[in-house]
């Protein structure tokens, strides 16, 4: 804006338009204090408009503490330690209390002299100690602005590379340790567990291709168990095979979390071997039915349809149909062929 006044008045722009401009200058870099953790809490950020004024409540951190060292910090970094400290001061007399009780105010005002006055209060006694800093006196050039800003930008990238970094170890741990209850998995997840602990150095996508293997394993698990629900839920409506689904269904509850997919396809194939032998002779009569109606109506194109359809249903249901089922399909089958005879 500075530079647009200058040229409108080499230009020989009426004063009366340049009267009303008021240029503002904007806080190059953040200015905060140290907390807890060496860690930068910034209380007036960046590129603020000067004069500035912002205050901020922070609270004791200790049992009974007294005195808090107000470390004065500018810099754009979390870490207090990659920033610049301007000047410290101590302000006593805090009454003791419980940490996280007792207040206490920072303000930090800029004047349009750029004049930092820092003032520290405690909330409860209204006691307050501050400094004031000259900024020239330790002012960033340009140069050092630039660096300070491609420094933050780089950091915020290694920060964000290594929150997913953290991320895929954290998901891995917690499948590891939750796929670990189950016995068949138990020695794979630990072996996992040991590789991640000793591998620093091993690559995300090293990471994320473990991940992907334990998803793998779960899906299939989650299958087969949702495979043998539906098929004791089918079943059930069967009185000879009944009570073994309600011990299936009460076995999966209690096995929630270490069942495997294979203990779940026993179960599947335990059913699918029981089920049969309990309802063949209802099967077989129908079977039986079936065959001697085909073959003793050949001539008959409407009774060919009708076995056609009886056969489908059987190839569709046969495997969970009930006894009921068996028997009800076997009386349709014969009532139609009666009544196709009568008709004809």
């Amino acid at each position: 804006m500075g530079a647009v006044v200058q040229a409108s008045i080499i230009l020989g722009t009426p004063e009366s338009k340049c009267r009303d401009i008021v240029v503002k200058d904007r806080i190059p870099v953040s200015l905060g204090i140290n907390v807890r953790g060496e860690k930068t809490s910034h209380i007036i950020k960046r590129n603020s408009l000067i004069p500035a004024q912002r205050t901020k409540r922070y609270f004791t951190i200790y049992d009974d503490q007294t005195a808090i060292l107000v470390r004065v910090i500018e810099g754009e970094n979390e870490d207090t330690d990659d920033n610049i400290e301007l000047d410290r001061f101590l302000i006593k007399g805090i009454p003791k209390a419980p940490a996280g009780v007792e207040g206490i105010d920072v303000t930090f005002v800029v004047d349009a002299n750029c004049i930092l006055e820092v003032t520290a209060c405690v909330v409860s006694t209204g006691k307050s100690k501050g400094i004031m800093i000259k900024r020239n006196r330790k002012q960033f050039t340009d140069e050092e602005i630039r660096q300070h800003r491609n420094m933050e930008e780089d950091m915020q990238r290694r920060s964000q590379r290594h929150a997913r970094r953290q991320k895929l170890v954290t998901t891995l741990q917690e499948k590891a340790y939750a796929l670990q209850k189950q016995p068949a998995l138990e020695a794979k997840c630990q072996g996992v567990l040991r590789w991640l602990e000793s591998s620093e150095n091993a690559s995300d996508e090293e990471i994320e291709a473990k991940i992907r293997e334990f998803e793998q394993i779960e899906e299939a698990r989650n299958r087969a168990r949702h495979e043998l629900e539906e098929l004791a839920d089918s079943l059930r409506s069967n009185a000879a095979v009944r009570e073994e689904c309600d011990e299936i269904r009460q076995w999966m509850q209690e096995t929630a979390r270490t069942a495997s997919e294979a203990d779940y396809k026993h179960q599947i194939a335990r059913l699918k071997q029981l089920s049969p032998k309990r309802k063949s002779r209802a099967r077989d009569r129908l079977e039986t039915r079936l065959r001697e109606t085909h073959d003793k109506f050949l001539d008959s194109e409407e009774i060919q349809e009708l076995c056609q359809a009886t056969q489908t249903w059987l190839d569709e249901n046969g495997d969970n149909a009930s006894d009921d089922d068996f028997l009800d399909k076997l009386d349709e089958l014969t009532t139609a062929v009666q009544d196709i005879i009568l008709e004809s």
